[in-house]
Formats: structure tokens, sequence, C-alpha cells
């Protein structure tokens, strides 16, 4: 595998299916369900507090967008499934959810120490939609953000010291790495369960070394995968896979198994840089373009 193109610390590329649904699918109920709480403690707060039935026209319209909104999505996600779930939807879905949320800290003023943590709602959203821990950090930023415009900047007679804002923003931070690196292990956990089962099930051995290749390129989001299977008693060459390698002119896997000392020696390998090894003056360019 090229080594520069490993990418360490996240799942990459396709999971199957069910491992992927079995994941998700609970976080996005999950999302939908804070999705209607957040207006029930809206309305709840109304009915309470004095001071909010005092912006009570502004927290109405509040209501009848985010609803607007809500129902929107449930549309979306019924009628138009096949856009809704679209890179560019998921984005603007999570944008949208922020502006509202910080809207909502604009009018709520001094409610506001009582409502920012519902800015954890779009975060698990990204965590959920986005491969990218990019993504995330996006939308942590764009979090913070919101806070400060909708939680102080706009607010009247805001309850936002400046402490308590910084205290809660690197709050949502800490909570959105936490929540992603739970869910990446999450993910990989599934995946190598995943692998595991499928192994057990496959008989032939060239079968299964295609899948073992298929699965250590989701994983690792490495580009190139190569597998040489030889019998640990005799040494006897039994079965290979590769995906991404090309054989330089009149080489072929004979050829690595005989030149290279931990296929014949059973040697460790170790380097003290990966990615020169691969490089042009390398053991390996000698087989593979």
């Amino acid at each position: 595998m090229k080594a520069s193109q490993v990418r360490t610390g996240r799942v990459a590329g396709a999971l199957p299916l069910d491992v992927d649904r079995s994941i998700r699918d609970p976080g996005r109920v999950l999302v939908r369900i804070l999705g209607l709480v957040l207006p029930a403690v809206v309305i709840l707060a109304v009915g309470l507090s004095p001071s909010w039935r005092d912006r009570l026209g502004r927290i109405v319209l509040w209501l009848a967008a985010y609803l607007g909104f809500v129902a929107f999505l449930e549309v979306m996600r019924r009628l138009w499934n096949r856009r809704y779930e679209t890179g560019p939807f998921q984005a603007a879905r999570v944008a949208a959810t922020l502006a509202l949320i910080s809207w909502l800290m604009a009018v709520s003023a001094d409610a506001g120490l009582a409502l920012w943590p519902f800015y954890l709602m779009p975060i698990l959203a990204a965590i959920l939609y986005f491969k990218r821990y990019s993504g995330t950090v996006v939308t942590i930023l764009g979090a913070a953000a919101g806070l400060y415009v909708g939680g102080v900047v706009l607010a009247a007679n805001s309850a936002f010291s400046t402490a308590q804002f910084v205290a809660a923003a690197l709050t949502l931070g800490l909570l959105g790495f936490l929540v992603h690196r739970l869910f990446q292990r999450s993910l990989l956990s599934g995946q190598m369960l995943k692998i595991a089962s499928d192994l057990r099930q496959t008989a032939d051995l060239h079968r299964l070394l295609d899948q073992v290749i298929q699965y250590s390129q989701s994983l690792t989001g490495a580009n190139r995968a190569l597998v040489i299977v030889l019998d640990p008693g005799t040494g006897r060459f039994l079965a290979w896979a590769k995906r991404g390698f090309v054989w330089q002119t009149g080489r072929s896997v004979q050829d690595l198994v005989s030149a290279c000392r931990v296929l014949r020696k059973g040697e460790p390998y170790r380097s003290g840089d990966l990615v020169a090894e691969f490089g042009d003056q390398s053991f390996y360019a000698q087989f593979f373009q």
C-alpha cells in the first residue's frame, strides 16, 4: 500500500451497507428527535417564563420558520430521498440548522444559557453525514460563530459573558471531537465484525484474498493493495491477489516471492521512511510500475 495515501484515524471508503446503516440510522433518528425536542422546549419556556412571553411575536415567528423547515425536510426525506441524501443537501441542512439555532439564541436573549447545547444537533448531523473530519470541524466552528453572533452580538440583555461564551464554545468542540472519535471507533468495530463474518463463510482461497484486499482498502483508504499467501511449513507459494499494482514488464509474482526476504525468511520489515521506500529507487519499484 502506498504510505502517502494511507489515512489513519478514520474509516475510509465505502462500508458494507448493513454495517453503515446499523450505526448511522440510530444517530439520524436521534438527530430528528432532538429536532423535535427543540421547539417543545421553546413552547414550554414561553409558557413558564414571563420574559419569553414579552418576546412572543419573535418566538412565534421563529417557531413557524423552524417547524416549516422540519416539515420540508420530512417531505424531502419521504418523497425525494435520493436528493435528500446527497452531500450538498446534507451540508445545506446542517448550515440551515446552525442559522436557525443562532436566530433562536438572538431572540431568546437571557435564556441562551439553556439553549446553546442544541448546537450539538447540527454537530452530530455533520458527524453522521460527512466522512471527512474537516466537515465536523467546519460545523463546530460554525456553531461557535453562531453562538457568538446570536448569543452575544445580536441578543438583547445577553446572559453570556466572554468567559461563558468561550467555555460553551470549547465544550461544543470537545464534545464534537469525542463523539466523532466514538462514532469512528463504532464504524471500525462494526466493519471488523462484518469482515470476520464474511471471511468465515468463504471457502475459496482466491475469493477470500479478493475480499481481504477490498476490506483492507476500505479500512485504510489505500489506493493499492497486495496479498501473497505462502505455506508456513514449506514456504511454498500458494496464492496471491492485488489491486492497483501494475507489474513491470517481464516481472511476475514469482519473481517478487523469490527476491523478498520477508517472504522467503519470514523476517520483519522495518523502514524509517515508508514513503521513500515507494520512490523510484525502492525495492518494489523493481517489480511494479
